[in-house]
């Protein structure tokens, strides 16, 4: 074997190796999140596909989210927000956000948003995005449908509904929530789109 492949052959390996461990890094925030004016740690474990936190008001204690199932590792993490942090998890044609908040009352940990979009398949039918706010319940679709006898996708008139999901605290997150969400979702747009195939519209 030459010099010069051997030495690719490595280096391959070395960057493989890398990119790995770089994927399996846990992501870290730092935000006072109990409003205590003390520094909070965020964390999304990669290797576990937890999320986890340890609040300065409860003595750095660590609360652990459930497993995460089906995360895509490189488009995968967890970001700042206003108010709390979100944690997302993309796919090549779909994915989804979770919004966190600190519930004072409770002084827990909440989910208090989910968020979604799809591409839909190659005509883009089922294409389009939505949003949950767990707050006070409110739903919003915009979907959009590939009509076949008129050979154009349509975009559907906006969804809005009362649409409530179980409260959960982070302890209790896993994928559950995000499946039981989509499910809805799903059915709100099916529903949809079979009234306006039979209108015709």
């Amino acid at each position: 074997m030459k010099k010069h492949s051997l030495l690719s052959i490595i280096f391959s390996i070395f960057f493989f190796a890398f990119c790995h461990a770089q994927e399996l890094k846990p992501d870290t925030l730092v935000k006072d999140l109990d409003a205590d004016q003390h520094p909070d740690s965020i964390f999304f474990d990669k290797k576990s596909s937890r999320i986890m936190c340890k609040l300065s008001g409860q003595g750095f204690q660590e609360i652990n989210s459930k497993e995460i199932e089906n995360v895509e590792l490189v488009m995968s993490g967890i970001r700042l927000q206003e108010n709390g942090f979100e944690f997302f998890n993309n796919w090549m044609r779909a994915g989804y956000t979770c919004y966190f908040v600190y519930d004072k009352a409770r002084k827990k940990i909440r989910l208090a948003a989910m968020s979604r979009y799809e591409f839909g398949n190659a005509a883009n039918d089922g294409s389009g995005n939505s949003n949950i706010n767990l707050i006070n319940n409110q739903y919003t679709g915009n979907w959009n449908y590939y009509d076949e006898e008129k050979e154009k996708l349509l975009k559907m008139p906006v969804i809005k509904k009362m649409l409530k999901l179980p409260v959960t605290f982070l302890e209790d997150f896993s994928d559950q929530q995000v499946e039981q969400y989509m499910f809805k979702c799903s059915d709100l747009y099916e529903t949809l789109k079979t009234k306006m195939r039979k209108s015709g519209s």
